[in-house]
């Protein structure tokens, strides 16, 4: 995986071990409660820790009330001076 410049993201579960793949984990999954309110709040949350800490990964399903509130937050992160990053961006390599 590592030659063809590929990482291994996952959902924050699995033990976070090093190796020799690039590597990312999630530090919290954004629709466990699909409700519109509680999505948002998480991803309030991975903007506050970003902001306290650089960067932060969340995970989510394709669920419609999940693709639309992501829309709806990632709409205003310029403003609030936060900037959206693939993956492998904060991999561990």
């Amino acid at each position: 995986l590592k030659a063809r410049g590929l990482a291994f993201v996952d959902d924050g579960a699995a033990a976070r071990r090093g190796g020799p793949i690039p590597r990312a984990s999630a530090e919290r999954g954004i629709d466990d409660d699909l409700s519109g309110e509680a999505i948002e709040g998480q991803l309030r949350a991975l903007e506050a820790g970003a902001g306290a800490r650089g960067a932060a990964l969340g995970v989510g399903f394709a669920y419609p009330v999940t693709i639309s509130q992501v829309r709806n937050w990632a709409g205003g992160l310029n403003a609030r001076g936060v900037q959206l990053a693939p993956a492998s961006a904060i991999a561990r390599r």
